[in-house]
């Protein structure tokens, strides 16, 4: 486990990560006890571990310690009330040289793994993401790469009932059947995923393509071994977080059904 060698501020973010030092790289640490329950820990990591069988481009991140040892003397903190942050935490690697993804096509086209925004749209519906906004998806600029490299950030709210999610609940959207909705097209197309569609780049072909390498890889031992892998101190009920492996496994079985829904989505600015 990575140790958290000095905390050095607190980011104005919806989840109050800190930025923090862990032996030679810098980081996003989302610390236990924090306010947004460790659900919001929970969702980071799992979506973290899909995200990496999927081959998706995402920061590096993982578990790490907050304890007596680590410095924080001199942190910069814009929350005024009292609390503990020792304990295990989640951390994400901060990545240098990024930008906000962009509008204009000209760059979107100069994306070398543009053509993964079919994978992340399909990687939003399965873990029900209505928050892909552009500041969620960084373009990394550079003098060793010929045009930007596309990541994937931030996997705190997600899952729809984002970090409230419980046995009952989950069981509740699995019986009404929310793999139907609409709700992350209406929220992520306008700010993200049209650009990609009027370039042709997010298309049937490719969208289908990911698909099937979602079925392949996502199964209940994957997601048995990521949720063994969980510390233990995150989770408050075993029955909310077997409920949650269920959840996931449900989304996937109607992912075919989400490339239609995606394929078949109209806006008035033009849609897929």
């Amino acid at each position: 486990m990575e140790r958290v060698d000095k905390l050095i501020e607190r980011i104005a973010a919806s989840t109050d990560p800190f930025q923090a030092k862990l032996g030679n790289k810098y980081a996003y640490v989302k610390n236990f006890g924090s306010r947004w329950s460790n659900k919001v820990l929970i969702n980071e990591y799992i979506c973290l571990n899909i995200a990496k069988h999927l081959g998706l481009t995402i920061p590096n991140g993982g578990i790490c310690l907050i304890d007596d040892n680590t410095d924080k003397d001199d942190v910069i903190d814009y929350i005024d009330y009292t609390e503990d942050i020792k304990g295990i935490a989640f951390y994400s690697e901060k990545i240098y040289n990024v930008n906000p993804a962009s509008s204009d096509i000209e760059v979107i086209n100069n994306i070398i793994n543009k053509e993964e925004i079919n994978s992340i749209i399909l990687f939003d519906h399965l873990i029900y993401n209505i928050d892909r906004h552009n500041g969620n998806l960084l373009l990394h600029y550079g003098s060793n790469i010929a045009g930007f490299k596309m990541y994937i950030i931030d996997h705190s709210h997600v899952f729809n009932m984002q970090h409230n999610w419980n046995c009952e609940g989950l069981q509740e959207l699995i019986d009404k059947g929310d793999y139907k909705d609409k709700k992350i097209l209406d929220l992520n197309y306008n700010e993200i995923y049209k650009y990609f569609h009027q370039l042709n780049i997010l298309n049937e072909e490719l969208l289908r393509k990911a698909a099937e390498n979602f079925k392949i890889i996502i199964n209940e031992d994957l997601l048995d071994g990521i949720i063994e892998s969980i510390p233990k101190v995150w989770i408050y009920k075993e029955e909310d977080i077997l409920k949650l492996k269920e959840y996931i496994l449900y989304r996937l079985s109607n992912i075919d059904y989400m490339v239609e829904m995606i394929l078949s989505y109209k806006k008035i600015s033009g849609g897929i």
